[in-house]
């Protein structure tokens, strides 16, 4: 018996050592969004969902900004909707010292919406269930607690895990590199488009209660620096699913700026001028230009 526990505790031993390893090797290839549960606590933010997470990217914002703290905590529509599992997140990344933040807010009227058409949605809130709602530690490297709650994977593939296709980068920006011939394109637009119009358009509707937790977010926000929100660019096609949701977005989005006297920078009448992987994103040569353009917009903002 003596050496059966003996044997028992060595092999557990074994298996955790071996556990903590693997944890180790986590990188910006593990998965969209590991990265993000293991930096400090940043100063200046990018906020938003997977359209921030891929279009913004925080080093073409430094450099023209004259800046190195821009730091991109955007996730998905899934994870990142506006509402109190998002700002505790916020709250939990955002070193509270700060003063002279900049935070880029970026909306769109699925960040406000809700899978339900109940009055008290409160209750049933998507993001709960993805890592910033089961994740308590947001700050450590490597994340063990991330890795084992939200990692959903054999945790081998941790040390499996080389494609290009989705890199995370340090600064919180998602690299997306897919075929970006016309006609790759066209396939992921179409597809993205029949489930916007089939899965989404018909089960969402626009909260008051995400609404008004997006303002919540920009009251929090603004104690540490200067806010701008924005409304990035999609395609036409997009553009027009979303109209359908809510009409008044835009009229919706400029109260809130004229409530909180901040900017709102709505980047959608350039909407053809960009290329898009499809449909939804940005390609990461416009979401360069994009976040060029976000920048020149602060910097006209503070004169």
């Amino acid at each position: 018996m003596k050496k059966f526990i003996t044997n028992s505790a060595m092999f557990l031993v074994c298996a955790v050592i071996t556990i903590i390893i693997v944890f180790w090797q986590a990188d910006g290839k593990t998965d969209p969004f590991y990265l993000r549960f293991t930096t400090h606590k940043q100063s200046s933010l990018i906020l938003g969902t997977s359209r921030a997470a891929q279009g913004i990217l925080p080093d073409d914002m430094n450099k023209k900004l004259n800046r190195n703290d821009i730091y991109n905590y955007s996730f998905t529509l899934a994870h990142s909707p506006y509402g109190p599992t998002y700002l505790k997140g916020i709250k939990d990344k955002l070193d509270t010292e700060t003063r002279n933040g900049i935070f880029v807010i970026t909306v769109d009227p699925w960040s406000i919406a809700s899978r339900t058409n109940t009055q008290n949605d409160s209750l049933n809130l998507r993001e709960d269930d993805f890592s910033l709602g089961n994740v308590t530690f947001k700050n450590y490297h490597p994340n063990f607690e991330y890795l084992i709650k939200s990692y959903d994977a054999p945790f081998l593939n941790i040390l499996r895990a080389d494609s290009n296709e989705m890199i995370l980068h340090k600064n919180g920006w998602l690299e997306v590199n897919v075929d970006m011939d016309s006609t790759n394109v066209a396939t992921r637009s179409f597809e993205k488009m029949r489930s916007y119009k089939n899965d989404y358009l018909p089960h969402y509707y626009v909260s008051e209660y995400r609404y008004n937790y997006l303002s919540k977010t920009i009251s929090y926000l603004k104690k540490h620096g200067d806010v701008y929100l924005v409304r990035l660019p999609v395609s036409p096609e997009m553009f027009e699913i979303e109209n359908i949701l809510l009409s008044d977005f835009d009229n919706q989005i400029k109260n809130l700026s004229r409530k909180h006297r901040i900017p709102f920078y709505n980047m959608t009448k350039m909407n053809e001028e960009f290329q898009y992987t499809d449909g939804n994103h940005l390609y990461k040569e416009s979401g360069g230009e994009v976040s060029i353009l976000i920048a020149e917009f602060i910097l006209k903002s503070k004169h």
